[in-house]
């Protein structure tokens, strides 16, 4: 889907709106509507609790482990693609 049509559908959802920029009124700022804050609200709420779903019972000691073992890991992913690319 082209960028255009993605910003019609959002414009249409009631997600984003177009204001004119302060400083000069030809151009346009895309910016949040209340609806979309609304619905991210609801999605940092989810993602809080699945979040505390996800790491019960599991100590600092590990989390930060395992953060460390999956930066890595993407690191290495990076520099393959930058070797590759």
């Amino acid at each position: 889907m082209r960028y255009g049509v993605k910003r019609k559908y959002r414009i249409r959802r009631n997600l984003i709106r177009r204001v004119k920029d302060e400083k000069d009124g030809r151009y346009k700022k895309l910016v949040f509507t209340e609806e979309a804050d609304r619905i991210r609200k609801i999605l940092r709420k989810e993602i809080e609790h699945s979040e505390e779903i996800l790491l019960e019972g599991i100590s600092q000691e590990d989390q930060e482990q395992f953060k460390k073992i999956t930066s890595k890991m993407l690191e290495n992913l990076e520099r393959e693609e930058r070797q590759d690319g």
